[in-house]
């Protein structure tokens, strides 16, 4: 005879939002990973452009000096959204309950 698992049972209405709110969280991680990807994606773009130019193959200056910008760009929108959440996350922490 088999004996199956029983999982985590919960008949509490309370228990169906915290599992709306595991979803919303999760979809916010997997947002902010993403975002954290196409920076990194810029930076390797600009990182191997650079890299041709100083081999010296056929690379366009222009094309280059805007994969820079488009690098740096998203590196400080990246840098402040993080000391945003941190000034944040000590706000709430000061709060007094």
């Amino acid at each position: 005879m088999e004996i199956n698992r029983i999982e985590k049972v919960s008949l509490n209405p309370i228990g169906l939002n915290q599992r709306k709110e595991e979803n919303s969280s999760s979809e916010f991680v997997n947002f902010l990973k993403e975002a954290l990807n196409r920076v990194n994606d810029l930076q390797k773009d600009y990182e191997n452009k650079a890299n041709d130019f100083l081999l010296g193959n056929d690379v366009n200056v222009h094309n280059l000096m805007i994969s820079a910008e488009k690098a740096k760009l998203s590196l400080e929108l990246t840098v402040q959204i993080r000391n945003k959440a941190i000034e944040a996350y000590q706000e709430i922490m000061r709060m007094q309950i």
